[in-house]
């Protein structure tokens, strides 16, 4: 009788596990894009940067141009669609090895790349916001053009600790403003050359 309570636990145990890693992943996840939350991001980094001594990072941050606009004359549910649309348009323009994706927050994404050279930066991000312009979904209401776009800020410099990565958004999210600034549907890169990153 023993054993049989015993073998019983023991499932009970296993069960129990397989229920916590799928509520890990699930805490982890963006419901609505299903790409990786900013939690599932951080996480990401934070493993790459420990795991496999990656020395450079590139965040590319991204912003669906007049995405309230959008939402305002579209409504809601064709606003939650663009956003599905734009996260599996920037996934399969990334495929790269070296690359974390994830919803950010409201209509913003991060993308993060490890040691790519500055040129290889310049044609993702060309690459992904043509992408995006090519999905030629209407937007009769955007200051920029008669289609969704999106913005693109990325900063890229040498990190060596997860804790830097606020900084790094930050620097993204200051190029990101000033893509904006210039008119939006563009990309404007930051870059720290030297090994510091501050």
């Amino acid at each position: 009788m023993l054993t049989e309570i015993n073998e019983e636990l023991e499932a009970q145990i296993a069960q129990n596990e397989v229920m916590n890693e799928q509520l890990k992943k699930q805490a982890m996840m963006d419901e609505l894009t299903g790409v990786p939350n900013r939690r599932g991001f951080q996480d990401y980094i934070n493993s790459a940067i420990t795991a496999e001594s990656k020395s450079r990072l590139s965040l590319l941050l991204l912003d669906v141009d007049a995405f309230k606009s959008y939402n305002d004359h579209y409504g809601h549910l064709r606003g939650d669609e663009v956003l599905r649309l734009v996260a599996q348009s920037v996934y399969q323009t990334t495929m790269i090895p070296t690359a974390g994706w994830a919803r950010y927050g409201g209509e913003e994404f991060v993308l993060a790349v490890f040691d790519q050279p500055s040129e290889k930066l310049d044609e993702l991000a060309e690459a992904i916001r043509l992408a995006v312009q090519e999905l030629r979904i209407d937007h009769a209401f955007s200051p920029v053009a008669d289609r969704v776009t999106v913005s693109i800020g990325i900063y890229s410099a040498a990190i060596s600790d997860g804790m830097q990565l606020s900084y790094f958004i930050g620097q993204a999210d200051e190029a990101l403003y000033e893509a904006k600034r210039s008119g939006r549907n563009t990309v404007i890169k930051r870059e720290e050359l030297s090994e510091s990153f501050a």
